[in-house]
């Protein structure tokens, strides 16, 4: 946590000129992200970005020395998104947990993350399509979609997810919520299949209920948290939950 924060730190702007740097370089990343939705990655020129900019393409390698930096740079947006949200997955659950009328089970009360979190990703789909189409294809890729050296950061990133998923998973397990097993390759197994569901919405369009993302998502979770030992009536508790406070949310 002590490294996240001196991270965190680090990138705060200081300076005037800093603040107008981030704001530069947000605008860049947003006009990049808007280029890749419509075009895909090979779309994404830095002379088509710049033009879209107002500015010489030149002058876009002040803040990213290439392409890939630039990529690299919308991957580390996503996966600090992604990460938010389950922060935020965590806070609900405790939130539903503290204000429930019929207390929820010790083993719902560690599943209820879980399920928040995998509803969370979903949601987080539909609000960012274009953000994440490019994590779906940088994890789906059979080829590298960015270089070595410029993938050190999105490496991080990526690391201090998985920590903060695998330790939803690893309370759960404390808890008997789950079977002993791995954590990590637990998150690394729901994330990937997320991303299955994420990347094949276009199944949604034959109008069949069991097809649509809501669905496969809510078989997925099922079936992989009562293969890892969750009882089945928990697991439902969490989603007729998790259900009702969306409504409330809505509502």
């Amino acid at each position: 946590m002590g490294h996240e924060m001196a991270s965190r730190a680090a990138e705060a702007p200081t300076s005037g000129w800093d603040r107008r740097r981030v704001e530069t370089t947000a605008r860049i990343l947003d006009a990049a992200e808007r280029i890749a939705s419509e075009d895909g990655v090979e779309g994404l020129t830095m002379q088509r970005l710049g033009a879209e900019l107002g500015y010489r393409a030149g002058a876009l390698y002040r803040y990213f020395p290439s392409k890939d930096a630039l990529l690299a740079a919308l991957l580390v947006r996503i996966v600090r998104e992604v990460g938010a949200m389950v922060r935020d997955a965590i806070t609900e659950a405790e939130g539903i947990a503290t204000r429930a009328r019929r207390p929820l089970s010790a083993h719902a009360r560690q599943l209820l993350p879980l399920v928040l979190t995998a509803r969370g990703y979903l949601a987080l789909a539909d609000a960012r399509p274009a953000q994440m189409a490019l994590l779906v294809r940088a994890l789906a890729a059979p080829r590298p979609v960015i270089d070595d050296a410029s993938a050190a950061a999105l490496a991080n990133e990526t690391l201090l997810l998985l920590r903060d998923a695998s330790a939803m998973f690893r309370a759960a397990r404390d808890a008997g919520a789950l079977d002993a097993g791995d954590d990590v390759q637990r998150v690394a197994l729901l994330w990937t299949s997320l991303h299955g569901v994420v990347g094949n919405r276009k199944l949604a369009r034959f109008a069949i209920a069991g097809l649509t993302p809501a669905a496969l998502l809510s078989e997925l979770l099922r079936t992989l948290l009562v293969g890892w030992g969750a009882p089945r009536a928990d697991v439902d508790d969490c989603f007729d939950r998790a259900q009702r406070a969306a409504a409330r949310t809505e509502g």
